[in-house]
């Protein structure tokens, strides 16, 4: 079962000083793979838009990231499994005291490209400036050469970045709570139903608090509610 995983969202997967992968999202991948007899067959991306475009070409079985109407060509996403607040890293002396503050003309955000939290600020920024890079540490760089007014992510990887940003801090609050869910090709709906009843049983039982606080994430997300989904309409 090829299961694909985005490298940048350290959240979800990391290398370990071995080599091997772990993480949630390894967990998760290589439970389904078993709960069907299958082995689990990683596949890794570097970005998140390099993992959507494998996983809109068809090439993977499962891939874990978040959901968006943008990336929902030829994916269909479960139901989420884990949420993470997304919020702002301002500079020394910003005039920035809120999320809605930062909504307005003449700000520049920085924010990495295709990430969810961006896609998410494509859709909903009205009066703000979205300056993109490609990766989480070239997005640090933009947003301290080019003064940046603020810089997208998400809460736990921006706590990492206010510790290399002297007199940078973060707001409070979020400008939206990202949601982590495992997209599956779009004809596969039985597979989909599977994948939502596995991830709603790990919920149930404890295994997924249990991840959560093996691989230290009980101060970084939250699980959200598992609604109902509707059947699909053939």
């Amino acid at each position: 079962m090829r299961a694909g995983f985005n490298l940048a969202n350290f959240m979800l997967v990391q290398r370990a000083p071995d080599g091997a992968l772990q993480g949630i999202a390894v967990d998760l991948a290589t439970g389904i793979a078993r709960a069907l007899g299958r082995s689990m067959a990683p596949v890794c991306f570097d970005t998140p838009g390099e993992l959507a475009e494998a996983a809109q070409g068809g090439g993977l079985d499962l891939c874990f990231m978040a959901p968006d109407p943008a990336r929902a060509r030829g994916i269909r996403f479960s139901v989420p499994y884990l949420e993470v607040e997304a919020t702002y890293l301002v500079p020394p002396q910003s005039a920035l005291e809120s999320i809605a503050a930062a909504d307005s003309a003449g700000v520049r955000i920085g924010a990495v490209r295709g990430s969810g939290y961006a896609l998410f600020l494509e859709r909903h920024l009205r009066a703000a400036t979205l300056v993109l890079a490609d990766t989480h540490e070239a997005s640090l760089r933009q947003f301290d050469a080019e003064r940046l007014d603020a810089l997208a992510g998400l809460r736990p990887r921006l706590a990492e970045f206010v510790q290399r940003v002297p007199g940078a801090r973060l707001l409070e609050g979020g400008f939206t709570a990202v949601p982590q869910a495992i997209g599956l090709p779009e004809d596969r709906r039985a597979a989909l139903a599977y994948v939502d009843a596995f991830l709603r049983r790990t919920v149930a039982d404890g295994r997924l608090e249990a991840l959560i606080e093996h691989h230290g994430l009980q101060q970084r997300c939250r699980v959200p509610a598992l609604a109902a989904r509707k059947p699909d309409r053939a």
